[in-house]
């Protein structure tokens, strides 16, 4: 992977999950550094599937993680786990800057999947919630939005992959990969 980031952590994907290190000594697949990195990463969507064990996984390399939540038992849940939990949801905008403010790395897996005959309007939160947190990332910090690849373009029963473009659809509106993009300096691998 190449880009013009200057000291941005480097980005390792395990299958289609990127996972932010600064190198970790004796682990398969990470690649070491010079200097150890520690970053300070805010998760929004800390608590969910994927969130739980990247927040896992970071806080084993060392990094401090602040994990967003919506709840008591996810505040707890990130406690557990040795991550700092800040408090709020995807559509508090507010409370997303403010977690997002002075982190190294953000990366959003928050997404509503809850109510799908909504999901124009989640995808339009998720936009809103990705415009907040880079709003606030200074100059060289990463953004990391994450997407499926279900919802890319192809003929049936072409096997998609993810580099292929993103499907155009009002009944899939989610297009997390163009908020992100912007001017904040996002990097394609």
């Amino acid at each position: 992977m190449s880009c013009n980031r200057g000291e941005s952590p480097l980005i390792l994907y395990s299958g289609t999950i990127p996972v932010l290190y600064g190198g970790r000594p004796g682990v398969k697949g990470s690649v070491g550094c010079a200097t150890t990195l520690t970053m300070r990463v805010f998760v929004a969507g800390a608590t969910g599937f994927i969130g739980t064990e990247l927040v896992k996984d970071l806080i084993a390399g060392g990094h401090h993680v602040r994990g967003l939540t919506r709840s008591d038992a996810g505040a707890e849940q990130l406690t557990a786990a040795g991550a700092e939990s800040h408090r709020g949801n995807l559509t508090d905008l507010d409370s997303l800057r403010s977690g997002a403010i002075g982190m190294d790395a953000v990366v959003n897996l928050a997404f509503n999947h809850g109510d799908t005959s909504k999901f124009a309007q989640n995808a339009a939160d998720e936009i809103k919630a990705i415009e907040a947190l880079g709003s606030v990332l200074e100059p060289g910090k990463l953004l990391v939005v994450t997407s499926g690849i279900g919802i890319t373009a192809g003929a049936p029963g072409q096997v998609r992959k993810e580099s292929d473009p993103p499907a155009e659809s009002a009944v899939m509106p989610r297009r997390p990969e163009q908020a992100a993009h912007g001017d904040m300096g996002f990097c394609r691998r």
